[in-house]
């Protein structure tokens, strides 16, 4: 989601997903439904989770353009050194303008849309 969705319609964004939920699940046969209550209980929940994960993505998400890579083309060689080379892949893309740019907002914006569940 864009910074307007993230700011301000994260609310909406979950109904359209709890739409969406109910209706697959409707779509498989299943007799249970989510209530949006339920949805963001689950959320809050679950939120701690939500920011772990979010501190492993968004790396690599928002990593600076000089710094792309093509997945598809990466080697992965093992043993010890594969471990020091991962590291060292990792904390270059810690380090990178574009992700201490766009990190803090979005945990500001998480956090603050959880404390309005």
């Amino acid at each position: 989601a864009d910074e307007v969705v993230r700011a301000y319609r994260l609310q909406d964004l979950c109904k359209v997903y709890l739409q969406t939920l109910n209706s697959s699940l409707q779509d498989l046969g299943c007799t249970e439904r989510l209530t949006l209550e339920e949805l963001n209980h689950g959320f809050k929940s679950s939120s701690d989770l939500f920011i772990f994960i979010l501190c492993q993505l968004m790396p690599g998400i928002f990593s600076d353009t000089e710094d792309d890579y093509d997945v598809g083309n990466a080697e992965f060689p093992s043993g010890y050194n594969s471990v020091l080379e991962s590291s060292d892949f990792l904390e270059s893309k810690l380090k990178g303008k574009h992700y201490w740019k766009q990190f803090p907002l979005i945990i500001r914006q998480f956090h603050h849309w959880v404390l309005n569940l």
